[in-house]
């Protein structure tokens, strides 16, 4: 059997085992190699197994599988640890895994409740080794749980400050968005009234086209009646009458008017004037 006792005696709460008591101790240690990353203990289990670190080093999370489900703590060289489970009978608490090639010394139940039961000492060293842990974790758990505090005071901050920006962003947006439904309610009026002014000017165009079409028209019906009072006449060389294509004779005025859009009123010239109505000169 190895001889342990050497490093038993330099783990501080057995410094004051006497040889009996180490070599005790020594007869209950198993030595197993664990390789780094290996389980050693996982949470929910019920193995019972008492561990002292002889080399190397553990770290212990709050989770099954993953190392990172909640880190509680590193154990080093003459660290222990699994001896809750031998006095509460109740599942492992906590996942340990190896954080390098390490060798642990193992106690098993039987061999533990009988050391305890029968050596006071051993006992005395092992509560004192459990109340140091216990106020070591309870330490680490209230710092873990005042920093988280901090966090969370300093990410509720962090949410403040964003919800006040938001709220800031929001305000604007929404006078951004009323100025733009003015803006465009606005230009929609007038685009409306751009389009009421072009309507129009649509149909102010065509009704000048019409009317143009119309004048159109009626220059051509008088360009034809011009032509049409074209060319030789036959006139009387009497009475001064002009004879139509039918043959019928009418009077200048008469002819004009017919064949043309002309219009007559009556007046007198001078020379006539002065020959019929010579009284009027005398």
């Amino acid at each position: 059997m190895d001889d342990y006792k050497g490093f038993l005696r330099g783990i501080d709460y057995f410094k004051t085992l006497g040889i009996a008591d180490l070599d005790i101790l020594n007869q209950a240690c198993r030595p197993a190699s664990y390789k780094k990353g290996q389980v050693v203990i996982a949470e929910g289990d019920f193995k019972e197994n008492f561990h002292i670190i002889l080399k190397g080093s553990v770290a212990i999370f709050k989770g099954r599988h993953a190392e990172d489900q909640g880190f509680l703590a590193e154990l080093q060289q003459g660290d222990m640890f699994g001896e809750l489970s031998f006095i509460d009978d109740h599942p492992r608490s906590a996942t340990v895994i190896t954080r390098e090639a390490s060798i642990l010394l193992t106690i098993y139940k039987d061999d533990f409740t009988k050391i305890l039961s029968e050596n006071a000492a051993i006992s005395f060293a092992i509560m004192k080794w459990m109340a140091t842990t216990i106020r070591k974790f309870n330490n680490h758990f209230l710092s873990t749980l005042q920093q988280r505090n901090v966090q969370l005071e300093r990410t509720n901050r962090q949410l403040k400050e964003e919800v006040d920006i938001r709220r800031e962003k929001e305000s604007q947006l929404s006078i951004y968005k009323d100025e733009l439904e003015e803006k465009v309610k606005s230009r929609t009026k007038d685009l409306s009234d751009i389009n009421d002014k072009l309507q129009s000017e649509i149909m102010f165009r065509r009704h000048t086209e019409a009317e143009k079409e119309k004048v159109i028209l009626k220059l051509e019906g008088a360009l034809n009646q011009i032509k049409s009072l074209s060319g030789l006449f036959p006139v009387c060389i009497k009475c001064k009458k002009i004879r139509d294509d039918t043959g019928y004779w009418y009077q200048l005025a008469q002819y004009l008017e017919k064949y043309s859009e002309a219009e007559f009123r009556e007046s007198i010239c001078g020379e006539c004037s002065k020959k019929y109505y010579a009284r009027f000169y005398e």
